[in-house]
């Protein structure tokens, strides 16, 4: 109750009767009392649990008027009454006759059929919570709380798809979690915290300074974690020694078909990462001084980071079991393209440019970078149209990069890169 009043979460806890009565009458109903003066609800989960595919119509009348027998008093103190059931195993009756009927039935005592849009088999991974607990095997328990956060974020990842395939929308979600241990230890520790939205190394720098941990792991939020992506990056800690740094794996979902198409991908080892997927030792990521705030968009503010950390001779570790799906996005239009390469400007000044040297190498870089697209690429009609928006890019390029030039040509320099440029440890040819 503490962890959901935390996250401002509304919740029904659904009562099996039966288990009210085996914690001892007094004992049961405290505890539903306290549920309901916290200001949450109360369902009818049935008696005894019972599966209703299994028992007749006169056994799930019964299971249902002997479910309320604790609960129904408890509401009528704060003057409610019982609106929802929910049915043990999601089970509505095994013919339409028996799910027709129970429908009428529950609608005539007043009920709602409370629908569970995500379910995270929970108990199952509390099964063996329990008895890692029981054995004091605490290294083995954070390993397995980690394993389960990372499992429910692709079963969540996964319902949300499935909605949307169903509905055309993304619909309100309901998810269904059983009050147990696990739960009462992880959902605390699971918090959300609003960035300044000024971009994404604002954030990621954000999450650095309210983090009270060793170690941070950084995740888009476009991309979906496969099973085992925590677990994976918890083992390395565990046998990180001197390494301060890993990045995961990432691959497009699904594989990009046409130049319209973009996803990152990484696929091995590499000291540039993406940084929709790595880890760094927060002491680190501190001594680096973060992301630099100024790459205000998704785009080069990685290369950028991964550049320093090289520098400050970082090791970096290939963790080739934290590996995350990247969904495909279609490239934007020519002129959002285009204000992607401002950063650029940024950085060629950094690494020690002059206004007027950018001016002459940054066009011929830009040309270069789109003309590296069409490698491997064949000929189709999704092409075409992506070369008709690669070509708009340049020349938007072109339209914007006097201005940039005029807006940051008298803008301070990064102290590091200027450090670096005098020590002649900037990037060759100013990183084009």
């Amino acid at each position: 109750m503490d962890a959901l009043k935390k996250h401002h979460a509304s919740a029904i806890g659904f009562v099996n009767e039966k288990t009210v009565e085996e914690l001892g009458s007094d004992n049961g109903k405290r505890i539903l009392e306290q549920w309901v003066r916290e200001g949450f609800d109360l369902g009818n989960h049935t008696f005894s649990h019972a599966d209703l595919n299994n028992i007749t119509l006169e056994q799930f009348k019964q299971e249902v008027v002997t479910g309320e027998d604790s609960f129904r008093p408890i509401l009528a103190e704060v003057g409610k009454t019982p609106r929802f059931p929910a049915f043990s195993f999601n089970h509505t009756g095994d013919t339409k006759e028996k799910h027709d009927f129970v429908a009428a039935f529950l609608k005539q005592r007043g009920y709602e059929v409370a629908a569970c849009t995500i379910d995270n088999e929970d108990y199952l991974f509390n099964a063996t919570y329990i008895q890692m607990l029981a054995k004091k095997d605490d290294s083995a328990a954070f390993k397995l709380r980690a394993a389960y956060l990372t499992y429910t974020a692709v079963e969540i990842e996964y319902y949300a798809s499935l909605h949307e395939k169903i509905f055309g929308r993304e619909i309100p979600q309901v998810m269904l979690l059983h009050a147990n241990r696990l739960n009462a230890d992880v959902i605390p520790s699971v918090e959300w915290k609003q960035g300044p939205r000024k971009g994404p190394s604002a954030n990621r720098n954000f999450g650095a300074r309210i983090s009270d941990c060793e170690w941070l792991i950084y995740m888009d939020d476009d991309c979906i974690p496969r099973a085992g992506y925590v677990l994976a990056y918890l083992n390395a800690f565990a046998e990180a020694n001197q390494t301060n740094l890993f990045h995961g794996l990432t691959f497009p979902l699904p594989e990009i078909p046409s130049l319209l198409y973009e996803a990152p991908k990484l696929t091995g080892p590499n000291k540039i990462f993406w940084s929709c997927n790595f880890a760094i030792r927060k002491s680190l990521f501190e001594a680096t001084g973060g992301f630099d705030e100024r790459y205000f968009l998704a785009c080069f503010e990685d290369v950028e980071f991964s550049c320093r950390l090289d520098l400050l001779g970082a090791r970096v570790g290939c963790v080739e079991g934290a590996v995350v799906d990247h969904p495909l996005r279609q490239i934007q239009h020519s002129s959002k393209l285009a204000k992607r390469w401002e950063v650029r400007v940024i950085s060629t000044l950094d690494f020690g440019a002059t206004p007027l040297q950018v001016a002459i190498r940054l066009p011929k870089h830009v040309l270069l970078v789109i003309l590296s697209r069409f490698r491997g690429a064949k000929i189709s009609s999704q092409n075409l149209r992506a070369t008709l928006i690669f070509v708009g890019e340049f020349f938007y390029f072109l339209y914007f990069l006097p201005g940039w030039l005029r807006k940051y040509a008298k803008v301070p320099r990064s102290r590091f890169w200027t450090e670096q440029d005098a020590l002649g440890r900037a990037p060759a040819r100013f990183g084009l």
